[in-house]
């Protein structure tokens, strides 16, 4: 028997967040999308691609995490440009 299953929305374009961190891990965000205390959180995937050039290199960090006001996102941490993000929802 299966149980239920989550499916990622993702968001084009990606809405900022606002993160605290604490032992690089995420304890707070605050967004467009939700915002609480992060109560669960599983963490970094490292995804990197195209470094051979310049204008297209990409070097990301997603999370999916839950927060205090029930909100389950993927976050993002985009080390080229040193922003986060919330770029997908769970539903």
């Amino acid at each position: 028997m299966r149980g239920p299953r989550l499916s990622l929305r993702v968001l084009r374009p990606p809405q900022p967040a606002e993160v605290r961190l604490e032992a690089g891990s995420p304890i707070f965000v605050r967004s467009p999308v939700g915002q609480g205390t992060v109560s669960v959180a599983a963490g970094p995937w490292r995804t990197t691609g195209h470094w051979w050039s310049d204008s297209a290199h990409f070097a990301i960090d997603h999370y999916d995490i839950e927060t205090s006001d029930g909100t389950l996102c993927r976050l993002r941490f985009d080390w080229r440009t040193r922003q986060w993000q919330i770029d997908g929802v769970y539903d």
